[in-house]
């Protein structure tokens, strides 16, 4: 860390000197030797402040979760899981008007009954789903969506998949869409992307919604709207283990 990435992260409130701390409190507050160190060891340690509008702090954030995340899919059977884009409906649906707040919270809710519909057709979600929002630079709406890499081992109708999505977003609209146009059109065509796992670097993709900052958005409007939510999530099968390795 050079002086002048100090000075930024002192200016957006980060930094805070922990001469004294444990090895324990260092490795969690993400330490760094500095030549300016004010201290006989030469030693500065930052606490981590894990604000989404620090650069430092979400870099650190997402090298730790990618890491975690591309050793999980390294040992999974990929044929037995799919990497699945679960994506808001577009026109005729308040979800894409929300600010990022309510949207983010729609999202999540909406993914959540789509977990309960999925096992109540015995099809649990098994695996890691990450919530991403990209703010849109032509009318700066948020477009937000699920990624996530869950097992899929039975071949399925991909309309029944896209239809119970939709109906978790918003039900009552897309029902009176379909009582409309005679179900000619319920404009949920796009919101479902299942695909083979090919990439190595899939990890790497799923993660990225941990630093927001290095995709272009506004820092403080992030910040301010994503406070206390979380962006990533194990599932199933794949939680239990999460846990189970967090505690060992």
């Amino acid at each position: 860390m050079n002086f002048h990435s100090w000075i930024d992260l002192v200016e957006q409130g980060h930094y805070r000197v922990n001469t004294v701390a444990t090895a324990q409190d260092r490795v969690r507050g993400w330490g760094e030797v500095v030549p300016w160190s004010t201290s006989d060891s030469g030693h500065e340690w930052t606490r981590a402040c894990r604000s989404r509008g620090c650069w430092y702090c979400q870099y650190m954030a997402r090298r730790k979760m990618r890491t975690k995340v591309a050793k999980w899919i390294g040992n999974i059977d990929r044929t037995r899981y799919k990497f699945v884009t679960l994506t808001l409906p577009g026109s005729w649906y308040e979800a894409r008007d929300l600010e990022l707040r309510p949207q983010h919270e729609l999202l999540v809710n909406s993914f959540r009954s789509w977990r309960a519909k999925r096992r109540y057709r015995d099809r649990p979600v098994n695996g890691f789903a990450a919530f991403e929002h990209v703010s849109n630079e032509r009318d700066g709406k948020w477009h937000s969506h699920v990624h996530g890499v869950f097992e899929w081992t039975h071949h399925e109708d991909l309309a029944d998949v896209r239809r119970t999505w939709t109906e978790s977003v918003d039900r009552p609209m897309r029902m009176q869409l379909d009582r409309w146009t005679d179900g000619a059109f319920t404009n949920d065509s796009r919101v479902l992307d299942v695909r083979t796992i090919k990439d190595d670097e899939i990890g790497t993709y799923l993660t990225k919604v941990t630093n927001y900052v290095s995709k272009g958005n506004d820092p403080t409007k992030v910040t301010e709207g994503l406070y206390r939510k979380r962006l990533c999530a194990w599932y199933g099968q794949a939680a239990t283990e999460s846990r189970r390795k967090h505690r060992d």
